[in-house]
């Protein structure tokens, strides 16, 4: 089947050490400022996902905001003689990596030539999304396969392979012969694989994977943050087909297509057969509108678009010749990012409740697991939505995502989760109420010998006898007091 257009955003899901994470002066990322359309979130929803992706928003908003960091790479320039070293040294990556992303890239393996998109006020380009509370976070890479390659399977293929980071991971190299190349050409090639610390072969060029770009773009980060999932990305994609091709052949074309568009959801190959009797599904599958086909896993996403020959046509304003730079970017790929972040950050929840429940009970103080029940029900609140937007498509295709990637389940584990954790909590309050009582029992019986004593040193004092030791007593009384309360603690 004919691809007429597509585009596919790399996912690389992190989790944040909140005490290690910071964002340098001098680095690679700066915030972002983005163009969004408002009104497709209920307003607490956009405080929450959207608040801090323009500077006017982040002026006004409180430190202790819970929102999501939005950031994009630092524009490159010339070196000054006023700039510092670091700066400068500075300069050299960014260089390198705008000759990096302005390059076309082969798939060593499959042959599949790919580039990355650039548009740095939208979602077509590299960002960075952080929510230091709730300590997750997400690197989104976004590319398009070459023109060149016109058949669905070729961005099945694509997929396939560039969602692997472990030992499979494919090694891509430069598209381009470099034996035919300007030798000033082939030394650029050169410098950007010393700037970003690839790989240089000197028949291909500069060799990497997709762990040596993960590492380059975090590298500011040190040990800020880790890889959620260490073998596999989590894809999105969008792809648009011919309506005519998709019906050729009656429901036996649209079943290839589906099955097709089933591996793209989950980031299989040809290889893997899906159930054909489930490809009519909405389980599976959901058509929300007679042309628009959505599909969400927890390995990935797509949505594809039937066109009519109109819509091929550049310089028409038809509705699915723009779709994937309005519609998608502005509106439905928000949504979607919203139900990964979602997830993660309640998988980064459950990963935190299991390992209390791995500890032993006095290993955590009361207060702090208190505090650590505070903020997890603070995010849990903030990440809680049964819709999302006036908008009825919006809430279908949020609901079927949430659904897919097993949202409420994974709320249900988290409030059981919790729920023993408070008993533990009341536990050890309880605890900490007999305790005290036990310490007050004890203070009233040293102070009622205190008070027997000073009675005492009275009448002998009225007596006309002195002693040196009164003094003394009432101070060694003191010091048991102390002694008696530390061994209690």
């Amino acid at each position: 089947m004919e691809l007429r257009e597509s585009y596919t955003w790399m996912m690389v899901p992190l989790c944040i050490d909140e005490a290690r994470w910071r964002v340098p002066e001098v680095g690679l990322w700066q915030p972002a400022e983005l163009k969004l359309e408002t009104q497709v979130f209920y307003d607490y929803i956009e405080q929450w996902l959207l608040a801090k992706a323009n500077a006017a928003n982040r002026q006004s908003l409180p430190q202790e905001s819970q929102s999501y960091d939005i950031y994009t790479l630092r524009p490159s320039r010339k070196a000054t003689a006023d700039d510092s070293p670091e700066q400068q040294a500075l300069l050299g990556r960014l260089s390198a990596w705008r000759g990096f992303a302005g390059a076309t890239w082969r798939q060593q393996r499959s042959g599949l030539a790919f580039r990355f998109l650039d548009k740095e006020q939208e979602l077509m380009s590299v960002k960075l999304l952080v929510n230091r509370f709730s300590r997750n976070g997400l690197l989104l890479i976004p590319i398009s396969l070459d023109s060149r390659h016109t058949e669905l399977t070729d961005l099945v293929t694509l997929n396939y392979y560039q969602d692997k980071i472990d030992r499979q991971a494919p090694l891509c190299v430069l598209d381009a012969d470099l034996q035919s190349l300007d030798p000033r050409a082939v030394e650029k090639y050169r410098r950007m694989a010393s700037g970003m610390s690839l790989r240089y072969d000197e028949a291909t060029g500069p060799q990497w994977t997709m762990n040596d770009l993960i590492g380059f773009l975090l590298s500011d980060f040190g040990d800020g943050c880790r890889l959620f999932n260490r073998t596999r990305l989590h894809l999105f994609t969008y792809l648009r087909v011919p309506r005519e091709q998709w019906y050729a052949d009656g429901a036996a074309g649209s079943r290839q297509g589906k099955a097709d568009f089933v591996r793209l959801v989950r980031s299989q190959n040809t290889t893997y057969n899906p159930p054909q009797q489930r490809l009519d599904d909405e389980d599976l599958l959901l058509q929300t509108f007679d042309n628009v086909y959505v599909g969400a896993s927890v390995e990935g996403g797509a949505m594809l678009v039937l066109s009519n020959p109109e819509d091929d046509e550049k310089g028409l304003s038809t509705f699915f010749h723009n779709f994937a730079t309005a519609n998608l970017s502005k509106r439905y790929l928000w949504i979607y990012l919203m139900v990964v972040l979602q997830r993660h950050a309640l998988l980064q929840m459950i990963g935190e409740l299991s390992d209390i429940n791995r500890r032993q009970a006095d290993e955590r103080s009361l207060d702090q697991l208190e505090a650590l029940l505070e903020r997890l029900a603070t995010v849990k609140t903030c990440t809680y939505y049964t819709n999302v937007s006036d908008y009825t498509q919006h809430n279908d295709f949020y609901k079927y995502c949430a659904r897919q990637m097993h949202i409420e389940e994974q709320y249900d584990e988290i409030s059981e989760k919790m729920r023993l954790l408070e008993t533990v909590v009341e536990g050890k309050k309880a605890e900490a109420d007999d305790v005290r009582g036990h310490r007050l029992e004890i203070i009233l019986a040293v102070l009622t010998i205190i008070s027997g004593t000073c009675d005492l040193l009275s009448v002998l004092d009225l007596g006309g006898i002195k002693t040196a030791g009164g003094i003394t007593t009432i101070l060694l009384l003191i010091l048991l007091i102390v002694v008696v309360w530390n061994r209690k603690r």
